[in-house]
């Protein structure tokens, strides 16, 4: 037995002589008869592979059955002028993934230092000196994980370490050898551990893990036949599928990444659905799922995105831990319309879930029930859809009704209904009421200024005066408390989702850097919290909090996606900074102009508004300074000398830089025929009425 050790020991040290020829060495693979396989580049066309690496080259010798792995070792030993004898046996060899030997990715995912970052590994294996940092960088290469990178380790160095595979994970659990370790250092400490504890090499380890697991299958009930694709995941204790879709967010920390390097998927609850872990059967298949709510041609429905698949090869039943095969080259795809598996654990029995999720055909047979334990999902009521992106700010001069249109506009967001009215002014105040019932609810509406801060609007500590001791405490800022309220409807498997609305007056006064931060990234759609690109970030949180150390613990904030902001923004306003073009591309913007048809507008003022205007975009070239019909709504005519006193001249001569004789003049010819003149009454440009003839 274990004749392939010595032989695997001196047919490593013979690659290195190909570091430099690596076609070669694909050569003497297809000269073995081993299926190699073409890539695939950018332009999609397939061609020989160029490339290749040790770990992958023992990958593909050992993806084959042990007739076939004898073959091929002979044949290699024959080519390269081995010393050592051809192995007579393949005991403990552990057998890597048919479709999935390659470490690298095709040419068209493939960075130009993947394949020589594996060789830098194979070079520091040789030489007893691997580094965290390498062994770190090579995980996080395409199609590579714990389970297949240490069944290249283990046929590099069958003495020095051994395979975390399907075989042995299960092995060593019921031996007693929990593991969990996030570097190369832990793992090798692992691997000292295992031969203090089992006084025995490490490649009869994983010989005696496979004989202990089939053992362990011929005493199961043998598996149902089923037409079609054979590998539906099939549990080998029972003659039916079993399918579980699973979550993996934690405290704002998406776990995926980390649940496939290390082949597990572990329960993020000690005190909940731990009965459902436990049932969970050997040889189940398994999905984790992100579930969230997405629009489709302006309506809310369900979705989810399968983010990883694999089948569990043990469940130590401690309702925490399941050890999973991971497909490490798993492409993540979305699914519309099956976003109702919120828990942290479903286990699946609609043929059509399991069909999508896993990638099966159609129908499923036989016939899956319903778990008892797992009913059917509950179906979420979503809101009626909106006209309105969730990043909307009304830009336009002053006076053009911004503010009062975003009243309406957030009620509506609020509510999944338009307000209506027997008047524009009817619907207006139906809208106000509305937005005063649910403000502080629903609804918060805040002012920008240019002394804001990230503190006032997302989180930080401010002093605070205690008795006579000047003190400091958390502040919790508007964004932060809606965004909260928002996210627990969100985050709630039962209740209806609500839209909530943050409207922000004169967003453009504030420097958005200094307010917003990362916030700009984390608004956009595809970043909110479900979606496809989640993003959060760690608050700063420092404050006086006695029981951890004077320092507050990390928060994660992530911006759920039934959080519309709502801004409006005064074009006219050229003393202050406009919006940055981080910030614009992340909002649509809605122009709010004059509106001569306005209900309330008296046919004087509106003369004398289309006038104005008409001067003001011939002079300035631009409708960023007319003025808005909002400063003549509801005017009689007698009162149109007082609206042009005191608001329309004042705003005019800021307009023109105080330029009396071109404000006067302007006004003039809009004043023409109206029975109203324009002087000066101690030093001020006045509008009265001509004297009588």
């Amino acid at each position: 037995m274990y004749t392939w050790v010595p032989f695997f020991r001196e047919l490593a040290q013979k690659l290195a002589d190909y570091e430099t020829n690596q076609t070669q060495l694909v050569a003497l693979l297809q000269q073995a008869e081993v299926k190699v396989g073409d890539d695939q580049y950018a332009d999609g066309t397939m061609g020989p592979l160029q490339v290749m690496d040790p770990f992958t080259f023992f990958s593909l010798c050992t993806k084959h059955g042990k007739t076939k792995q004898l073959t091929i070792f002979t044949s290699l030993g024959q080519q390269l002028h081995l010393r050592t004898p051809a192995p007579t046996d393949t005991d403990g060899v552990p057998t890597a993934p048919a479709q999935k030997a390659w470490l690298f990715g095709y040419a068209k995912d493939r960075q130009p230092g993947d394949v020589p970052l594996l060789w830098q590994l194979y070079r520091q294996v040789l030489a007893g000196r691997v580094d965290d940092e390498t062994f770190a960088q090579v995980l996080d290469l395409h199609g590579v994980a714990w389970p297949k990178l240490t069944q290249g380790l283990s046929c590099l160095d069958p003495e020095a370490y051994l395979s975390l595979n399907k075989q042995t994970r299960p092995y060593l659990m019921q031996q007693g050898l929990k593991y969990s370790f996030d570097s190369f250092s832990e793992y090798a400490q692992y691997q000292q551990k295992i031969g203090e504890q089992l006084k025995q090499p490490l490649y009869t380890v994983s010989y005696e893990a496979y004989i202990a697991n089939q053992t362990a299958a011929d005493a199961a009930e043998p598996l149902a036949d089923l037409p079609g694709d054979q590998d539906i995941p099939l549990s080998p204790m029972s003659t039916a599928p079993a399918f579980y879709c699973v979550g993996a967010y934690w405290s704002g920390n998406d776990q995926t990444k980390r649940f496939v390097k290390e082949g597990i998927w572990q329960n993020g609850y000690t005190d909940k659905f731990l009965d459902k872990v436990n049932a969970v059967p050997v040889g189940a298949g398994i999905v984790i799922k992100s579930a969230y709510t997405r629009k489709v041609d302006g309506a809310y429905v369900s979705a989810m995105m399968i983010k990883a698949r694999g089948r569990v090869t043990a469940n130590p039943q401690n309702g925490v831990l399941l050890e999973v095969d991971w497909e490490t080259d798993f492409e993540p795809f979305e699914l519309i319309g099956q976003g109702s598996y919120r828990l942290t654990i479903h286990a699946l029995w609609k043929p059509e879930h399991i069909a999508a999720m896993f990638e099966l055909p159609d129908v499923v047979t036989p016939p899956i029930q319903p778990p008892k334990e797992d009913p059917e999902p509950i179906e979420r009521v979503y809101p009626d859809p909106v006209p309105y992106a969730l990043n909307t700010i009304l830009y336009g001069p002053p006076g053009t009704g911004k503010t009062y249109k975003t009243l309406e506009i957030a009620a509506h967001i609020a509510t999944g209904k338009e307000l209506v009215g027997d008047s524009a002014k009817a619907k207006h105040i139906a809208a106000k009421v509305t937005f005063d019932q649910l403000r502080g609810q629903q609804i918060e509406f805040v002012t920008f200024h240019q002394n804001y801060t990230y503190e006032d609007f997302v989180v930080g500590v401010k002093p605070s005066l205690q008795g006579k001791k000047l003190g400091f405490e958390r502040h919790e800022g508007v964004f932060y408390r809606i965004c909260q309220r928002a996210r627990a409807n969100y985050d709630h498997p039962t209740d209806a989702l609500r839209n909530y609305v943050l409207v922000i007056d004169e967003i453009n006064r504030a420097n958005m850097s200094r307010v917003l931060g990362e916030l700009i990234t984390l608004l956009e759609e595809d970043k909110r919290l479900g979606q496809p690109n989640e993003l959060s970030v760690t608050l700063p949180m420092a404050g006086p909090v006695p029981e951890h150390g004077g320092v507050a613990p990390l928060e994660v904030l992530a911006v759920p996606p039934n959080l519309y902001v709502l801004g409006t923004m005064n074009t006219a306003d050229k003393s202050i900074a406009l919006l940055d073009v981080a910030l614009r591309r992340r909002f649509e913007f809605v122009g709010l102009y004059p509106d001569y048809e306005v209900e309330g507008l008296s046919d004087l003022g509106r003369k004398v508004l289309m006038s104005l205007n008409a001067q003001l975009l011939e002079a300035k070239k631009s409708a960023d300074f007319l003025v808005g019909h909002a400063l003549f709504l509801g005017k009689t005519d007698a009162a149109l000398p007082q609206v042009l006193n005191r608001q329309v001249l004042p705003l005019l001569l800021e307009y023109y830089g105080g330029r009396a004789d071109l404000v006067k003049k302007m006004v003039g010819v809009a004043l023409t025929g109206t029975g109203l003149t324009i002087g000066e009454e101690r030093y001020q440009l006045r509008v009265q009425a001509e004297p009588a003839a």
